[in-house]
């Protein structure tokens, strides 16, 4: 009788561990399933929401900074002003129907603050002179490559006065770099 009972006692002790590891081994399935699971939908949902590019910031951009050595004034100008900067050594603008690549910077008069600017996106610009504003036309002309020239335009040769054409309006000021004149 003692091994039978000592038997009954060892099967259910047996009987008892293979229960708990069954127990055991279905929480670790089932935690296996939750994390798949988890992981499913993080993927999904990451599939789902488009992602934001970021744009960096350029701090250097001249746009809405003041333009640099420029003394801002509210009084009106009659004639386009010319100032060299720097003076250039390459080709020469000789007629308004050349075509001309530059870099450029705008202004308004009044506060000297920087509507616009090519060096803000890298790029030059490229167009026949006398498809530019008139104070480019006539300012401009006798400009060298390699040269930085101030122009500073009465509204009349620029966009005029009326603001809302959604151009700048009233005097403006330009700082042009030149870097080509074919």
């Amino acid at each position: 009788m003692k091994r039978v009972t000592s038997f009954i006692l060892a099967l259910l002790i047996f009987a008892s561990a293979a229960a708990s590891a069954v127990f055991v081994i279905q929480a670790i399935n089932q935690e296996q399933d939750d994390l798949s699971t988890a992981t499913s939908t993080i993927e999904e949902q990451a599939n789902q929401q488009p992602v934001e590019e970021i744009q960096p910031v350029n701090e250097n951009a001249l746009k809405g900074k003041a333009l640099i050595n420029f003394t801002p004034s509210t009084e009106r100008l009659t004639a386009v002003k010319i100032e060299d900067l720097t003076v250039g050594s390459g080709a020469e603008i000789t007629s308004a129907a050349q075509t001309v690549t530059a870099h450029y910077t705008g202004a308004r008069v009044v506060d000297g603050i920087v509507f616009e600017s090519s060096k803000d996106s890298g790029n030059t610009f490229t167009s026949p002179l006398n498809n530019l504003i008139k104070g480019w036309q006539t300012g401009m002309i006798g400009m060298k490559s390699g040269g930085v020239r101030r122009l500073t335009i009465p509204a009349a040769q620029a966009y005029g006065d009326d603001a809302s054409t959604g151009r700048p309006s009233g005097d403006l000021v330009f700082d042009i770099e030149l870097v080509d004149v074919k």
